[in-house]
């Protein structure tokens, strides 16, 4: 008697389905573009039908929404769960910088210039890129306090200073993922110095010294 093929997805309550959409979805944005995001697209990167992505997702937009809140949200959390490892302050800053400052294309980068673009045309992705925006402003201005309190930073308006320096990441992004205006500083050179100024730390202060060279 022959076997009867097993079904390729076992069953698993809805909540848990869904999130197994939306982390495929966010692994299709970050390899290929927020704009591949598609049932079709979803469903290759899951080996399940179509139809059970649009059960859940009944327009691509809201797809693509949690796609892209998903993985910059993991990418965030990532970051500064990294950052929070430091002994103080100055440091988590500088291993901050030091990790987000680069003239070098990475899929995170290219998503954002992603969702940029479509946010000028859909409003549930501007909305989510706001919401990621002012998350990402939260975190960081909680690190610049925290410097702060801690006597480690001066600086009269956080608030402020937090705004520019992730306004001047955002212009760097879109710079390095097409490729143009580069070569003509040491970027992350430059933009940490620039952050040792405002916040009244000495040159070297946000650099982290360079991994050493394996032994031949």
């Amino acid at each position: 008697m022959t076997q009867a093929a097993r079904p390729r997805y076992r069953r698993m309550p809805p909540e848990q389905r869904r999130q197994e959409i939306v982390d495929g979805a966010a692994r299709v944005a970050l390899t290929s573009g927020l704009e591949s995001v598609t049932y079709r697209s979803v469903a290759e990167e899951l080996d399940c039908a179509r139809g059970l992505v649009h059960h859940y997702f009944p327009s691509v937009e809201s797809l693509e929404v949690e796609a892209f809140a998903t993985a910059v949200a993991a990418d965030l959390e990532a970051s500064f769960a990294q950052a929070q490892e430091q002994p103080d302050a100055a440091a988590a800053l500088g291993h901050l910088l030091n990790h987000w400052v680069s003239e070098d294309p990475e899929p995170h980068k290219t998503l954002w210039l992603d969702a940029w673009c479509q946010a000028t045309r859909k409003t549930a992705i501007r909305e989510a890129v706001d919401h990621a925006m002012r998350a990402c402003h939260d975190r960081f201005l909680q690190l610049l306090q925290d410097g702060i309190e801690a006597g480690l930073f001066t600086h009269p308006d956080p608030v402020a200073l937090a705004w520019q320096l992730l306004t001047a990441l955002d212009g760097l992004i879109v710079h390095s993922s097409i490729g143009v205006n580069l070569g003509i500083v040491d970027v992350r050179t430059t933009f940490i110095r620039s952050a040792e100024d405002a916040l009244g730390l000495p040159e070297g202060a946000l650099s982290v010294p360079a991994a050493p060279e394996p032994a031949s």
